[in-house]
């Protein structure tokens, strides 16, 4: 048995990279239990909600234990760090981080923050993501018609500067975003 643990944590953490939800979630677990990793609730907490935001509905329960184990300031590092991991993947092409950021944004954010949850909700939205328009129309509900604009400005602006940087590898909505600032 000695090392097996390690050698399981090794194997989720592998998957948990290549975002397997269920791979995170187990994460999770073995990293707030100290199973074959030192006992740490804050990174516990980061994978269940990395695990959470890939759709695993089980993580709500373990993200809801980690958070009352956690301080305050635990709580904004994972929200920080989880929008810097999305935030790269995103510009390394990962069209689904838009989405998850929009996420990050709305409910690790305390308050939310509905300006930056809106503008990647918008973006993940015109990259057709499952479920982005709904969480768009949700968090910009309240919106004035002044805010909202806005919004879509800025989202369209990060968005061309995005198609820009990727170059050959644009998706298809590049060239509708370049055709539309025309």
């Amino acid at each position: 048995m000695t090392g097996a643990l390690i050698t399981v944590y090794e194997a989720f953490f592998k998957l948990a990279q290549d975002g397997h939800g269920a791979a995170q979630l187990n994460l999770a677990i073995l990293t707030a239990k100290g199973d074959g990793i030192i006992q740490n609730n804050r990174d516990a907490l980061n994978w269940a909600w990395r695990a959470r935001l890939s759709g695993e509905t089980k993580a709500i329960q373990v993200i809801e234990y980690l958070t009352a184990q956690t301080l305050p300031q635990d709580h904004e590092s994972v929200a920080y760090k989880l929008r810097f991991t999305y935030s790269d993947q995103f510009e390394r092409g990962n069209l689904s981080a838009a989405f998850r950021l929009g996420r990050v944004y709305n409910e690790l954010y305390e308050p939310a923050d509905i300006d930056n949850a809106f503008v990647w909700f918008s973006i993940a939205s015109a990259l057709d993501i499952k479920y982005a328009k709904a969480f768009r129309e949700t968090v910009g509900r309240d919106l004035t018609v002044e805010q909202r604009t806005k919004l879509q400005v800025d989202a369209q602006a990060m968005t061309t500067q995005w198609c820009i940087r990727q170059a050959d590898e644009a998706p298809k909505l590049c060239q509708n975003v370049i055709m539309a600032g025309s």
